[in-house]
């Protein structure tokens, strides 16, 4: 399977509505909407649970999993079935490292009946993983969930306002945009840096598989905002 199937399968796991234009990607490539969905399984679910770290298909290094997700107080959330202890941080918000064995390895959380699921690989020498998984790379790295967020009443809010203003606090605006501009290159001017100023349409906030931590690349990356 390949990466830009792999990636619209997880595309097709968000709340994206228009998945019509994601099936015809993959018709494109010779494959079938009806074989996709039987692939994707029953992972991320829409709403009220989700995985945020890490995404589902990831290479992971050390022995430690380190898991954030979206759930209620209610939530469980278990490695290979088991259930594990996890730590809430703010409203909403779940957080464990878990130690786990080299290998494939499943991870489920559950809240009223509605459950969302990653597989991970943990890397070890001699152990190799699944052909078209990906090394995922976790941002901001080695810290805290409060160095962006903080509470504010029920919900768990971003400290600078906005993404983008939480992103400026670490990556200066100027910098990013000589990148960006390097980048975007031979795209409509609707694209330049100053239009694209919400940095979680493109980018994952908490970590990628994929470089510069993009949600997808390729066309699917394009269907995050277009054809809705």
């Amino acid at each position: 399977m390949t990466k830009e199937v792999l990636g619209a399968i997880q595309l097709l796991r968000l709340p994206f509505p228009n998945k019509a234009f994601v099936l015809s990607l993959i018709a494109a490539g010779g494959l079938t909407g009806l074989t996709l969905l039987a692939q994707s399984g029953s992972t991320p679910a829409l709403g009220g649970v989700a995985f945020l770290r890490p995404t589902d298909l990831s290479v992971l290094s050390g022995d430690r999993i380190w898991l954030i997700a979206r759930g209620g107080a209610a939530s469980s959330v278990t490695l290979d079935g088991e259930e594990i202890a996890v730590s809430r941080p703010g409203p909403g918000a779940i957080e464990a490292r878990v130690k786990a064995a080299p290998g494939l390895h499943s991870l489920t959380i559950t809240s009223n009946g509605t459950t969302a699921e990653v597989r991970v690989f943990l890397k070890a020498a001699g152990v190799e993983p699944p052909a078209g998984w990906s090394e995922y790379k976790v941002h901001p790295p080695g810290t805290a969930c409060n160095m962006c967020h903080v509470p504010n009443g029920d919900r768990w809010a971003l400290r600078g306002g906005t993404a983008s203003t939480s992103c400026y606090a670490c990556h200066p605006k100027d910098q990013l945009a000589g990148k960006h501009d390097n980048a975007l290159q031979g795209l409509p001017a609707s694209h330049s840096f100053d239009n694209l100023v919400r940095c979680q349409a493109c980018h994952d906030p908490h970590g990628s598989t994929a470089k510069a931590l993009l949600k997808a690349t390729g066309p699917i990356r394009c269907a995050l905002c277009h054809g809705r």
